[in-house]
């Protein structure tokens, strides 16, 4: 993946992905450096809102995973895994 990531710099599907395995491997600084990334590139998207909420619930921080659910659910308000996480 970070080799991928060196050809393709700003391919934010790959930054997602790798946001999500420093997730799973609890290493928050650096998934949540990624995600930062990902909204500068990507903008305010469904996935940068999703991301970010799920970091805040690892990071205990839920107001701040409430947020973003909810900036998410106006974008998109059917988001199953969103409500379900809400």
């Amino acid at each position: 993946l970070i080799q991928l990531l060196q050809l393709f710099p700003a391919n934010i599907y790959y930054m997602n992905e790798l946001a999500l395995i420093l997730l799973s491997e609890k290493k928050f600084d650096e998934a949540e450096g990624w995600i930062n990334k990902i909204s500068l590139l990507g903008g305010k998207t469904v996935l940068t809102y999703f991301n970010k909420a799920k970091l805040y619930i690892h990071k205990k921080n839920y107001h701040q995973a409430l947020e973003n659910l909810d900036l998410l659910l106006k974008l998109e308000p059917n988001h199953v895994e969103a409500m379900n996480l809400k």
